[in-house]
């Protein structure tokens, strides 16, 4: 591996801020080269593959695939597993990104489905923000984040449940799966719920959450119901991720909000 590669993949890692503001000029120096993208969500997924160490293979779910984020860290990952991941995606701009991405990687198998996912199978409007990633069907959380929809695009697509669109993607008969990542932007309890309402199953679930208390509690609540008993919380402020612990009840996690510990982050669900 060249030096400039070697920078590059040292770049996805866990660096000082310091650090990477460094590097990000020394690449600005380097003919042809592109600083990379800093993917967020690195530390939950190495802490559910270290929960998963002795599997050679891992089937994903991945719902809300923006633009295959976590194909790039599968592809990366230092733990020796291959991986079969249904990407599930419904802005066909991302949709064409991921498909373009698939040529490029050798050590996961993966496919996109078109699609959006809810607790009703019905078409839904979807609104685009103000990057390709800032999507969501809810009008609440274009209000809680406003400052990214002060203009935004509108598209309809089709969502399914859980449990229709495993039927309707041919992702039966099997569905087992090892870890399910659900990031919809503000649509997160309702996906929650229709994997649970589903009969699927999966070791490790992540979701993501903002800053709303009530939906989180619901979400958790949907997945101790459903066999999940440990959840772990994961918090954000910006890209920078910090392993907050364990997931007590509402008023604690209120509270962690209310003192400004994160504002955004993923809570990861274990089955019991």
């Amino acid at each position: 591996m060249t030096t400039t590669n070697r920078l590059i993949e040292l770049g996805r890692t866990y660096l000082p801020q310091p650090t990477k503001r460094m590097l990000k000029r020394l690449w600005g120096r380097l003919p042809g080269v592109r600083p990379p993208m800093l993917i967020i969500e690195h530390m939950e997924v190495d802490f559910i593959f270290s929960q998963l160490f002795s599997k050679d293979r891992l089937r994903v779910l991945d719902i809300g695939s923006h633009h295959g984020e976590m194909l790039d860290i599968f592809e990366r990952h230092n733990h020796p597993h291959t991986y079969e991941v249904y990407c599930i995606e419904p802005f066909p701009d991302n949709v064409r990104e991921i498909r373009r991405k698939l040529g490029r990687l050798r050590r996961v198998n993966a496919r996109v489905c078109e699609a959006a996912v809810s607790d009703v199978s019905e078409t839904k409007t979807f609104f685009v923000g103000s990057a390709d990633t800032l999507i969501t069907c809810s009008r609440e959380h274009m209000h809680r984040f406003e400052e990214h929809f002060k203009t935004y695009r509108e598209f309809q697509v089709q969502a399914y449940t859980v449990g229709e669109l495993l039927r309707r993607f041919d992702i039966l008969p099997s569905p087992e799966f090892d870890f399910v990542k659900i990031d919809v932007e503000g649509h997160d309890l309702q996906v929650v719920r229709s994997f649970v309402q589903s009969g699927a199953k999966t070791y490790a679930m992540m979701f993501e959450f903002d800053a709303n208390a009530d939906q989180v509690d619901l979400a958790v609540k949907e997945l101790v119901a459903g066999g999940y008993g440990e959840f772990f919380v994961f918090g954000r402020t910006g890209i920078a991720t910090t392993y907050i612990g364990e997931y007590r009840d509402k008023e604690f996690f209120a509270t962690l909000l209310r003192r400004g510990k994160f504002s955004v982050g993923n809570i990861v669900a274990l089955r019991g």
